[in-house]
This record gives structure tokens, sequence and C-alpha cells, in this order.
């Protein structure tokens, strides 16, 4: 058996009926993104239908869908200023169509528990920040198992075109096109919402402006030589509940709002996954997390709103005071973390990369990058089980390779009762004092 999909055959999906051409306006909650590695995703599912069908039907309705959500087919070009620009071209969407010689039912029986070869399910994964205007922003890859058993859908995309939220906004409207049924929200392009004068911009930078044409990142420096193990963890609704009943009991509620069990849970993993790793008591450590700003922002964006609307910080502690503390107080570290995350944190973070050369933006992320960091992407929120090509919603949804130490990726949980599901990389001592943690996972 082979752990390495075989290409069959390629093609370009391109909208079934040409969009309007047009350069499209690029803020820099998008462009921001440039920098950084395209993103993977991919969907299980247990195949019903014969296979040709299947991917003939989802060739159409892409095709459909790229009608509505038309950047996803144009290519990112840099204008004459510098500035990135959408060119809606309707290049299109490379189609890849690939073969494993593995069984479906040998991942099904373990849970689709993740494996290192997963990351050959999905394209763009090599792609370590977007290089020009010939790299695609979309690319799919359906890969077939041996009688047909199921199918692995796989996305890479990049982020300077859509956050997660959009991102599966769109995987569910493909869906819906491929059902033959009305969009639940359809997409909204409004990205000038974002644009200039509406951030709150700091003085000029007197630097040169120069090194914005190249990245911050040295190679490889955003990617450690510690060897990463990736794991998959499950947390049910009842240990949610518990969690959040810990974290409540610790701290009295009355001196701030209910936990969630986003934040109960962020503070059990921070304080484990500190223990795990094992680091002298007096250094520092940062949780750093991304947040949807649409609805936070005056006056609410629309639902629908396409392109990146998120804004991210930070909130630190020392490794002995996490150890110290009940999960309480840490869990009341992330409330107020979140509560920084408004409007105005928003427009003066974005008005900065308007104005700032990125060596300058980015010497704060490089310090926060050497300490302990554990970093949160993705949300349990999103609708990844309501991906429905006419063959049910998938088995199960995964990140197929983390490539950040700390990092974490969430997806609501398959049974669709308000579990939670996460891929986390640590070093592999690290994971595996984690894993030996009863505590972690019982308590």
């Amino acid at each position: 058996m082979a752990e390495t999909p075989t290409t069959l055959s390629t093609c370009i999906i391109r909208p079934s009926s040409p969009t309007p051409p047009q350069h499209m306006f690029l803020p820099s909650t998008d462009s921001f993104w440039r920098w950084f590695h395209y993103n993977q995703r991919i969907l299980f599912f247990k195949l019903p239908n014969h296979y040709n069908s299947l991917v003939a039907h989802l060739k159409s309705s892409l095709a459909l869908a790229l009608v509505d959500f038309f950047p996803w087919a144009g290519r990112v070009f840099e204008q004459e200023n510098g500035r990135l620009a959408l060119d809606c071209n309707d290049a299109g969407v490379p189609f890849i169509e690939a073969y494993i010689d593995l069984p479906f039912s040998s991942l099904e029986d373990e849970g689709f528990k993740h494996q290192p070869f997963f990351k050959n399910f999905a394209p763009h994964g090599d792609a370590i920040r977007w290089t020009g205007p010939d790299l695609p922003l979309l690319s799919v890859q359906v890969t077939r198992f041996p009688r047909d058993e199921g199918v692995v859908l796989g996305i890479g995309y990049s982020h300077i075109v859509a956050d997660g939220s959009s991102v599966w906004h769109f995987m569910k409207s493909w869906g819906e096109y491929a059902r033959g049924v009305p969009l639940s929200i359809y997409p909204v392009h409004m990205r000038e919402v974002f644009s200039p004068q509406r951030l709150l911009l700091p003085p000029p930078s007197t630097e040169d402006e120069s090194d914005k044409s190249s990245s911050p990142f040295p190679e490889g420096e955003s990617n450690s030589n510690i060897e990463l193990v990736q794991h998959d963890f499950e947390f049910t609704s009842e240990m949610l509940k518990k969690l959040k009943y810990i974290a409540t009991s610790t701290y009295s509620p009355t001196d701030h709002a209910p936990f969630s069990s986003l934040q109960a849970l962020s503070a059990h993993i921070w304080k484990h996954v500190i223990a795990a790793t094992n680091v002298d008591k007096s250094k520092e450590t940062i949780f750093y997390l991304l947040a949807d700003m649409r609805s936070r922002m005056d006056p609410p964006l629309p639902v629908g709103y396409f392109g990146n609307a998120i804004s991210g910080n930070g909130t630190k502690a020392l490794t002995e005071e996490l150890q110290q503390e009940n999960l309480g107080t840490t869990a009341l570290r992330l409330q107020k973390l979140i509560s920084t995350l408004d409007e105005t944190f928003m427009r003066e973070s974005y008005g900065k990369v308007e104005v700032l050369p990125f060596s300058k933006l980015l010497e704060e992320f490089r310090k926060d990058f050497n300490m302990v960091r554990l970093h949160v992407s993705s949300s349990p929120r999103f609708p990844v089980y309501e991906v429905d090509f006419g063959m049910g919603p998938p088995s199960c949804v995964r990140c197929p390779h983390i490539r950040g130490n700390g990092e974490m990726v969430w997806f609501p949980g398959r049974d669709g009762d308000g579990s939670i599901d996460f891929s986390l990389a640590l070093p592999k001592p690290v994971m595996e004092r984690l894993e030996q943690d009863k505590s972690f996972l019982s308590f």
C-alpha cells in the first residue's frame, strides 16, 4: 500500500459564466497575509454514488459557485506602488484527481486520526507564502480510494483572499450549488470597508520603506528545526461542561462574565501544555488567538462579508503563574484578552500595516515568537459539517498539516452536540508528556 497519492489528472475550473473583469482593492486586512503559508483543509466522505459521476458533479457545481465567489478564480498581483490587488480575470481553480492505494476503511476505523501523509491530500502544501501572479489562490484535490469506499476532498488556499469564516461559507455554498438549493448566505464583496481612510493610521515611519516588498521572515525562521508532532484531540460536550463548571467554581462569577466553553478549554490546554513543556518557571509564555470581527464592527459587517475580517492579540503569563493559579484565573486572562479585540484595536492594528514597514511591524511578533507560544486558529463555530454535495455531510474534517510549534486548529466535533475537536502541533517530547498527563483528558 502506498501513502502518497498518485495524480491522475489536472484541469482548470473557471466560473460557469464570465464574471466582470476588475482589479479588486485588497485592504491591509488581506494583504498582510501575503507573507504567510497557504492553508490546507481535508474532508473525508463516504461514497454512496459512482466516483465518476461525483467528480463531474463537483466540477460543474464548483464552476457555478465561482460565479458568486469569483475572487478565488482570480490572481493576486503587485501594483507599481507595491500594493497588492486582485485581478478578477477568471483564470480559474486547478482541480486535481488523485488515487491512493489505501483502504478508506482503515482510516475510518481509526477515527481519521492524524497521519503525516494527510498533507498529500490537499494542494499547496509547500507554498510558504504568496510568490506572484502565477500562483492560484485556491486549488482542489479529490483523492479516490480502492473499491470507491470513499473520497477525500482537499483544498489549499491563500489567506490573502479569505479568512476561515469566508472559506467555510464558500464550501457550504459550493455544496448548496451541488444540491441545487438556494444559497443560505450570499457573499458580500465590500473590501473598501477597510480602506486606509477608515483605519486609524500612526505617523509614517522614518525607516526605509523598501523592505515592504520582501519577506519579513528569513527563510525558515517561522518554522523551527525542532521535530513537531501533530495530534488530534476530542473534547466531548460533557467534558466541556465540566471544564466550565471547574473554571466558574474556582473564580467568583460576580467578578466576570460567564466563562464560555472556548475560554475554559483554552485555559485548560494552556496550563497543561506549559506544564508539559517543562521550561524554567520564570520564562514567559503567550496565548494568541484570532477573532472574527464581523459582529464587532459598528455597524456590524454583513454575515456574508467575503474576505478577511479577523484581528488577533495575545496575553502573556509566566510559567510559574500558570502552574500555580486555578483554571478560573487562567480563563479570566483569556476572557480579558477577547475583550481587547474591538473595532478600535482592529483599525489601529491594520492602520500600522498601511504605514509601517514589515520589519518594524514584526519586531514584537519576533519577540513573542521566541516565547513558549500557543496559537489558536480556525473555530468550532465554522459550519464544516454542513458541507454537503449530495452525499451527506463529511465523516470527518481535518487540518492535514500544522506548521507552527504550539499552533492549534479547532473544529466542531463530529457529533454536532457542542463537542470540540482540535489538532495541535508540539515538539515530540512535549507531546509525549502531554499525552501521558492523565489529568489532561480525565478531570
